[in-house]
């Protein structure tokens, strides 16, 4: 199995250039936290196929240790085997970050991302990334508007509650864990 992906978003600070994609670095824009994922597996999957789906690199591990016949209990990752034979259902539903001060959720082409209002760890990336990490609750369709110009809050208030929720279980779960 031969991977290839890289460290998440390029560095303003460093020239880097995540255009098309909004933000850099330390964000959680599409530009801080969208990577490439290839992979090689003879024999598992196929040369030249292309999958679209929501998939972490935190799978590689969860796809690795399947593979080798152990159990993946415990571990934060997905086996893709699935997703690479092409079994839609197989596809994660929902990714999640959060580092407290800004957190985003993603579920299908819907991102809900907030950061919280007058964060000093937001005016940090603001001076020494020379990026607007922004500020508030933000809603964009990432199949429409992968440069997340367009904040839709206002007008899909019923995707922002089911995003909501799904960040505040999946935060509970994370919470819940932390204490074992």
């Amino acid at each position: 199995i031969v991977v290839y992906t890289t460290d998440n978003g390029g560095s303003n600070c460093n020239y880097g250039v995540n255009t098309p994609l909004a933000g850099s670095k330390y964000t959680l824009l599409e530009g801080g936290i969208r990577v490439p994922f290839l992979l090689r597996w003879p024999g598992e999957v196929p040369a030249g196929v292309r999958r679209d789906g929501l998939v972490s690199s935190m799978d590689i591990a969860g796809t690795a240790v399947a593979a080798a016949g152990a159990s993946t209990e415990g571990l934060d990752g997905c086996d893709l085997r699935p997703f690479f034979a092409g079994e839609v259902d197989a596809v994660r539903e929902e990714l999640h970050w959060d580092t407290r001060w800004q957190w985003a959720v993603r579920r299908g082409e819907w991102k809900l991302r907030f950061v919280e209002p007058d964060s000093p760890y937001a005016d940090e990336i603001r001076r020494v990334e020379h990026t607007e990490p922004g500020s508030g609750l933000h809603l964009v369709n990432l199949r429409e508007d992968a440069g997340e110009s367009r904040d839709l809050a206002a007008e899909r208030p019923d995707i922002v509650d089911g995003l909501r929720a799904a960040r505040d279980g999946w935060r509970a779960r994370m919470d819940a864990a932390a204490a074992r």
